[in-house]
């Protein structure tokens, strides 16, 4: 396998795994069960934590419709599966042109979600960046605690993991 199709491929696993957390999600919100977790569930299987996000109040007409809505939304996502959705926008994303670099990925993406609403969505994700540079400006300070002159023999997997729990535990 070439390098950049692991790329493509880690990108497919990363959107299956977002799809089947959100078809749970919606298959528990029909049965009246979103506030309980399955035990079997976690979210370390995307290898991110997904929040749990506020459902917004319907209005009267969406609630009359609330079960037909839902009945299409299950025959639309049963059309096609999955895996063939996720593969199509990827490969409908590979034959795009090439977009020169002074264009916004973000403002890109953002115009394009309608045609690629998975990989758009993903990208919207990973292209949040922050606001200022305190959090790594502290994380430098941390790995700067953390080797020492005392602890200079230290490899640099064991840094990266001492770092790494030190700010995220």
């Amino acid at each position: 396998m070439k390098v950049g199709e692991e790329v493509w491929t880690r990108i497919q696993e990363e959107l299956m795994c977002r799809t089947s957390q959100q078809a749970q999600q919606m298959k528990q919100e029909v049965e009246g069960t979103a506030g309980h977790r399955d035990d079997n569930s976690s979210d370390e299987d995307c290898g991110a934590a997904v929040g749990t996000l506020k459902k917004p109040k319907l209005s009267a007409l969406e609630e009359l419709f609330a079960d037909e809505d839902m009945a299409v939304e299950m025959r639309q996502e049963n059309s096609s599966s999955y895996p063939d959705k996720i593969q199509e926008e990827i490969q409908r994303y590979r034959g795009l042109p090439s977009t020169p670099t002074s264009v916004n990925a973000v403002t890109w993406w953002w115009n394009v979600r309608d045609t690629m609403p998975m990989l758009s969505n993903l990208a919207t994700r990973y292209l949040c960046v922050q606001a200022s540079s305190t959090p790594s400006e502290r994380t430098f300070s941390t790995a700067g605690d953390t080797i020492s002159q005392e602890r200079a023999c230290l490899s640099p997997e064991k840094a990266d993991m001492l770092i790494f729990l030190k700010k995220n535990c």
